[in-house]
């Protein structure tokens, strides 16, 4: 009662606040910003990714940080929910246009994992947790598959949603360099880089998955010479940054990535790393003591083998409904999940695993439909999906509240569901003659075209 008390209480003292005011018609505004903007709603999907990734544990709040990130960090959780409430928004207001689906099966399954988790929480008891489970995750379905999906309506939306994630990662590897820079010690642990994360292995899978849609942007058609040259100099950065972390899952996800989306042009690979190296090279000497962890990469001691099987011994000890919250090793998402929840939640999880690859090689049969743009679009979907899942081996980022590899894999459902729904819309107007609606064909044959289809 006295907690009731007091809460409301504080409420009414906020309310009492001009600053609250302001801070509500500040948001009323952002509203009707992304209401008729058609760019607004990139821009915060890239600070999603960006809020999302700073911890709020008290080991960084403790270090010195550069203005403003101590009080991003104080609030980081709720303007990450925030972002998504504003998302709400272009969400709400969005055309189904051409498209066939938004959701992947996969990700049907992926969202019935994290509520089978969140379950387990409220088994535990913590219903702080859980209430914020249940809420957070159907929401974050609706606002990143759903709402995203419907806004991909051409290769060009495609586009946006991608640099939204670059920018997203940039902002990130900007933040920590800057931090670097004004106090290493703040974000350094043991000679290797902590980051923003406190974590060198969560900071290493972002600089990994950055790399990837760096290069996507590197390689595309029609970009200026200084928009490709800013692109080299963030690989450069988010290589360099990579190494100092001293990580293996990051460089086998990075590697991962890079491999897959350059399979079919090798040559491009090529000119891609010497002129990205060149970029690491320049930046190696600003931060020379990022060579120090690299030599880290090449060590091959077993640093895992006894987690993971203390996590199978608290799977095996309760299979059905796992340990809940007593797990405290993140070392394998599988593994994490199967030790927190047991079968209740690894179930789902493997369903998604193999409808994921179903609908990947789906994509990828459809690939002969597919023109230059939406290729490339497909070979950036490949290419985040194999590398999320090779760090998934490594790293327990798959019952994560917020993170930036789990928002990640959230958008990668709605460009995955997009590549196929394209290609299958070709396929079938080249089957029946061109016999689909005119928008549909002008849709599709022009990928700059980015308006919303004519009633």
């Amino acid at each position: 009662m006295n907690n009731a008390q007091e809460q409301l209480d504080n409420l009414i003292g906020a309310l009492a606040n001009p600053a609250t005011w302001l801070l509500v018609l500040l948001g009323l505004v952002v509203c009707v910003v992304l209401g008729f903007s058609r760019s607004a709603k990139w821009a915060v999907v890239a600070g999603l990714l960006f809020i999302s990734n700073l911890d709020t544990s008290s080991w960084i709040k403790n270090q010195t940080l550069v203005t403003p990130l101590p009080l991003l960090l104080s609030f980081a959780r709720a303007l990450a929910f925030g972002s998504l409430l504003l998302l709400l928004v272009p969400t709400l207001m969005s055309d189904r246009g051409w498209r066939r689906s938004f959701v992947p099966a996969a990700a049907v399954f992926f969202l019935l994992c994290e509520m089978m988790l969140t379950l387990r929480i409220a088994a535990d008891g913590n219903h702080q947790k859980s209430t914020l489970g249940f809420v957070l995750f159907p929401l974050t379905f609706i606002i990143l598959i759903v709402g995203i999906g419907r806004h991909l309506q051409s290769v060009r939306g495609a586009e946006r949603l991608i640099t939204a994630i670059t920018a997203g990662g940039a902002m990130v590897l900007l933040a920590t360099v800057i931090q670097v820079l004004v106090n290493s010690q703040a974000v350094v642990h043991r000679g290797r880089l902590a980051g923003l994360t406190s974590s060198p292995n969560h900071s290493a899978v972002i600089f990994a998955l950055l790399l990837i849609p760096t290069a996507h942007l590197i390689t595309r058609q029609g970009v200026g010479l200084k928009y490709r040259l800013s692109m080299i100099g963030i690989g450069g950065l988010a290589s360099a940054m990579l190494l100092w972390t001293g990580s293996r899952t990051g460089a086998l996800m990075a590697a991962v990535g890079l491999v897959m989306y350059f399979r079919h042009r090798i040559d491009k690979l090529f000119i891609v790393a010497a002129a990205v190296g060149i970029s690491l090279f320049a930046a190696m000497q600003v931060f020379s003591d990022s060579s120090e962890s690299a030599e880290r990469m090449l060590d091959t001691s077993d640093t895992r083998s006894h987690v993971w099987q203390a996590m199978f011994r608290n799977f095996a000890s309760n299979p059905f409904f796992g340990v809940g919250e007593q797990t405290r090793y993140s070392e394998n998402s599988f593994l994490l999940v199967a030790s927190q929840a047991g079968l209740l939640a690894l179930v789902p999880l493997i369903i998604f695993v193999f409808l994921m690859v179903y609908s990947v090689i789906r994509m990828l049969r459809l690939r002969a439909f597919m023109d230059r743009d939406l290729r490339a679009t497909s070979d950036f979907v490949l290419a985040s999906v194999c590398a999320l899942g090779a760090g998934a081996c490594f790293e327990g980022y798959f019952t994560a509240f917020f993170s930036f590899p789990l928002y990640y894999l959230y958008l990668q459902f709605p460009l995955l569901a997009f590549v196929i729904d394209a290609a299958q819309a070709r396929a079938t107007s080249n089957d029946v003659g061109f016999d689909q609606p005119f928008e549909l064909a002008q849709q599709l044959e022009y990928p700059w075209v980015d308006n919303a289809i004519p009633r």
